[in-house]
């Protein structure tokens, strides 16, 4: 039997010839390089397949698998990974279960490629063997994963199968989870007991289910019968390709921010796309990218562009790679909207946020870039120094007059503050843009002093930009990110609000500048149902990279709460602007 693998089956049987059996073995297990339990911890250390999410969700850790397994028998020791054993594996094996001999012929292929494991033990082959005997009668062209692994070990008439079923992982659920993810249909009648043993004349394993389609019930999925019309596999094909292109792109800008500029945010924000990428992409089934490959009847590996294989500078590669993602993402985006319309919205956002990559990258790569003089560093690139290194945020309305908000401004200013919004939801947009010019005068007088005031406009871009702010907040129900820097000069920052650490992830991976995070307490100024409160503050500092700011209810007192937490910034508003003397209720937040 031939079995198509994916790099993370392949990988996992790999990483399980690092588990092997310590003591208590006879010379016949002697001859096995890959045992059943050894797969299954193999699969808890590749965290980013659907076997490892679908063994935590029940509970499954490697504790348990160590503990449940017999320690006169089953003990095991990590080696370093990568170190297989060298012996080849057999691909003809003959297995005797209940006198009755099954010979399989198990052949496994990697990216067409014939690929050797090590010798698996017999029960893990037989297994196997009825996994992907029981997968191809379902879903055509099966690509052997992971899960299809857990299926295999589902089925296994050891202790490893046992303990899977005895934890609710049996081979009905797993073929169940299965097909939901493929898109195919299996119909519950059509199930024979897993109890019933009966002998069987072919060489059948006797004791996993055997499931059956017959002719009158051979309902493939209606995405199956539309697959095999040509127009379809067309719309497959190309979503096939441009799905590859726009993942190798990725995986080219990553390399380089990574290992070349050494940049976290960047590298986070590219990872963090490339996954949800690979998530939105199961909204294709696999085995329907795989049918619509055809690579030799691709007119296009013939033709080559001017250039395409020369690179002059690392900004190229950028540039082309840039390029090769946002063309890709719009490809799958207009082509799913026939296959997948889920996938459609969500490779649109994808493909907004891969604009601001864009903008982050090539501030990056140019880190000195400047429209004026060049001895001069970016403006961007200033001011996110700037943003980095703030510790006080204040926020500020219009007030009564020009004369009460300049005096209130000042103060602040001589408070220390490093940065000052103006936000005021009542203001005339006339009133507001003179009040964000008279904060932008001020403000641009500490541009020679050391502390130099960032100056903020929440919610209007527009106001920002007609003001020359140096960046513009938002909240989560105003514009999102990628809007709002088509609207700003590009040297502008944006960052907005955010109150779950779901939210703050999704804020850097649009490209914000910093974040809001919160409400911490209660406060005068806005009312919220909810306060993530602390909590909140301690994801955001082990998970998040760009600068962030504790928001709602903070005051001298309570900040060291704050700074407990890991989150050294803090954003206020009334506790310093009604406050007697502002600029010294500022001071309180640095002694």
């Amino acid at each position: 039997m031939k079995i198509d693998m994916t790099h993370g089956a392949y990988r996992t049987l790999q990483l399980a010839a690092a588990f092997r059996r310590k003591t208590g073995e006879s010379a016949a297990e002697r001859h096995f390089d890959i045992f059943s339990p050894g797969v299954l911890l193999a699969m808890l250390e590749e965290e980013e397949y659907r076997a490892a999410q679908w063994l935590a969700e029940n509970g499954i850790t490697r504790e348990l698998i160590t503990d449940a397994m017999p320690f006169e028998t089953m003990l095991f020791e990590t080696m370093p990974r990568g170190k297989i054993s060298a012996r080849n594996d057999n691909d003809q094996t003959a297995f005797l279960k209940n006198g009755v001999i099954i010979e399989s012929r198990l052949r496994f292929y990697l990216d067409a490629d014939v690929v050797t494991v090590g010798r698996l033990e017999t029960l893990l082959m037989t297994a196997i063997f009825n996994a992907a005997r029981r997968l191809h009668e379902i879903l055509p062209h099966v690509l052997f994963s992971t899960e299809h692994l857990l299926l295999a070990l589902s089925l296994e008439e050891g202790e490893t199968g046992s303990f899977l079923r005895n934890r609710h992982l049996t081979p009905e659920l797993l073929l169940e989870k299965i097909t939901q993810g493929e898109q195919a249909e299996t119909f519950s009648d059509e199930l024979i007991p897993l109890e019933d043993e009966t002998p069987k004349n072919h060489g059948e394993n006797v004791f996993s289910q055997k499931l059956k389609f017959t002719i009158e019930n051979a309902a493939f999925s209606s995405f199956a019968m539309n697959a095999e019309r040509k127009e379809n596999q067309a719309v497959y094909r190309i979503l096939d390709a441009s799905a590859n292109r726009a993942m190798e792109a990725i995986r080219v800008l990553e390399d380089y921010v990574r290992f070349g500029l050494n940049d976290n945010k960047l590298t986070t924000s590219l990872k963090q796309m490339r996954h949800e990428l690979a998530d939105a992409l199961r909204e294709i089934p696999q085995h329907a990218r795989l049918i619509s490959r055809c690579i030799g009847a691709d007119v296009g590996t013939g033709i080559e562009g001017k250039n395409e294989y020369r690179r002059e500078s690392f900004n190229e590669v950028i540039q082309a790679n840039v390029s090769r993602l946002q063309e890709s993402l719009r490809s799958v985006e207009e082509y799913g909207k026939i296959a997948a319309p889920h996938l459609a919205r969500t490779v649109e956002q994808l493909r907004y946020r891969a604009y601001a990559l864009h903008q982050m990258l090539f501030a990056a790569v140019n880190p000195t870039l400047q429209s004026h003089d060049s001895h001069k560093p970016s403006a961007l690139s200033e001011r996110r120094k700037r943003i980095a290194i703030a510790r006080l945020y204040v926020l500020l309305d219009t007030r009564d007059s020009e004369e009460e908000f300049a005096e209130l401004t000042q103060s602040v200013i001589d408070g220390g503050a490093s940065v000052i919004q103006l936000r005021d939801k009542n203001a005339s947009d006339r009133l507001l843009l003179s009040r964000a010019k008279k904060l932008r005068e001020l403000t641009a007088k500490t541009s020679t002093n050391k502390q130099r005031t960032l100056m903020i406009v929440n919610d209007r871009p527009d106001i920002a930009t007609l003001s020359d702010a140096d960046g513009v907040h938002v909240g989560q129900e105003e514009l999102p990110i990628h809007e709002v820097r088509r609207i700003v000069p590009p040297e502008m920052l944006v960052g907005i609000s955010t109150h779950s650490i779901e939210q703050a992830s999704e804020a850097e991976g649009s490209g914000a500048d910093y974040i809001g995070v919160g409400p911490v307490f209660p406060s005068r100024t806005k009312q919220f149902a909810e306060f993530p409160g602390v909590e909140l503050l301690k994801q955001t500092a082990s998970k998040i990279h760009i600068p962030a700011f504790a928001i709602g209810g903070i005051t001298p007192d309570n900040f060291p709460l704050i700074l407990a937490t890991g989150i050294h910034r803090v954003a206020v508003q009334s506790i310093v602007a009604d406050s007697r003397n502002p600029a010294e209720t500022c001071r309180r937040f640095f002694e």
